[in-house]
């Protein structure tokens, strides 16, 4: 059988990089070809010297004229200007960026800048598969999710589909350092090391309006507060939801309805205990909790990923997947390392 041919325009960041270390055993689809400005002309060790690949850093054009689906692992505002010519070319994109999560408008609220492209931003499909699968299959523009939301949107599913979600949820966050990216700038590891700390805070952080749209796309109208914070650990999220329900339930309705949410889904594991990080590392797998506060009456709901993996590069294989018809789970990770 053919493997079908990906690009990978921004190799050099960790969700790029992620994506190609995936893609290295994927039984259907494999690389074609790598671009980054940075590291243009060289080989692709240059940025990840524990790779096996040596391969050439092509220029932009170069590397998509190679392929027939290109993964755009660029900056937000950089993907917009380079999608629509590929997409012209009768390329599929999937997009690693927040350039087509949001409508226009939001994006240009939320970021800071108008959209070169709200067209496309209105059309492109929004890749969370547990949410969004049948969109997903085949499509030519597909957005992947944010590591935060991602979490947020797989932890309160059950509850929105079931209406159980009320007019208000609390959600705090902790990412590892690499959630910031591969050229964050003030994460040093003095800072970090032994530290804890929020960034973000009072419903700015962007992801905000991505988790209130999921819970729309699950039938739910609620108003998001949502605290991230920075922990010193290389990589993983763990996110902790507070919900206040519509009715009154119990804790064995909660687990029944989260047995039954996730009964079939291959990334999402329900567990008896609170997730923790180290669980999830190195797989595309989430791991979810909820449990009533009988005293307050109030749902917590814990949710654990690993922010490159189902968090960014494996959930964009997840999407490539579905794109491009072959089984959903190929080439994925569900077992993590440990410790």
């Amino acid at each position: 059988m053919t493997r079908q041919r990906i690009a990978i325009i921004g190799a050099n960041g960790y969700g790029g990089g992620e994506v190609a270390r995936l893609l290295a055993t994927h039984p259907s689809l494999e690389v074609a070809s790598y671009s980054s400005r940075q590291f243009e002309g060289q080989a692709f060790t240059a940025a990840w010297p524990g790779a096996t690949d040596s391969r050439t850093f092509l220029d932009l054009k170069a590397a998509a004229n190679a392929a027939d689906t290109v993964v755009l692992a660029l900056p937000n505002g950089v993907a917009m200007t380079v999608a629509p010519g590929l997409l012209a070319e009768g390329k599929q994109v999937l997009d690693l960026s927040a350039d087509y999560r949001l409508p226009a408008r939001d994006y240009e609220t939320w970021y800071g800048a108008p959209h070169a492209n709200p067209e496309l931003a209105a059309t492109a499909v929004y890749g969370l598969p547990e949410i969004n699968r049948a969109s997903v299959e085949g499509a030519q523009l597909v957005a992947n999710p944010g590591c935060f939301v991602t979490a947020t949107a797989l932890g309160l599913l059950p509850l929105a589909r079931a209406g159980l979600v009320g007019p208000q949820v609390i959600v705090d966050g902790y990412s590892g350092i690499s959630g910031a990216g591969r050229n964050a700038a003030g994460f040093s590891f003095a800072e970090v090391n032994e530290n804890v700390f929020a960034y973000k805070v009072a419903g700015t952080h962007r992801h905000t309006p991505e988790m209130e749209a999921n819970l729309e796309r699950c039938g739910a109208s609620a108003r998001v507060t949502f605290t991230p914070h920075v922990a010193p650990y290389s990589r993983g999220i763990l996110v902790t939801a507070y919900v206040t329900p519509t009715r009154a339930v119990t804790n064995t309705e909660l687990r029944d309805l989260y047995a039954g949410a996730y009964a079939n889904e291959p990334f999402v594991r329900v567990v008896d205990e609170p997730p923790q990080v180290k669980a999830t590392t190195g797989t595309n797998r989430c791991d979810v909790y909820s449990r009533l506060d009988e005293r307050s009456g109030v749902i917590v709901v814990l949710s654990a990923l690993d922010n490159l993996v189902k968090g960014m590069a494996g959930q964009a294989i997840q999407n490539l997947n579905l794109m491009l018809g072959c089984s959903e789970a190929a080439g994925l990770p569900t077992w993590a390392s440990w410790p």
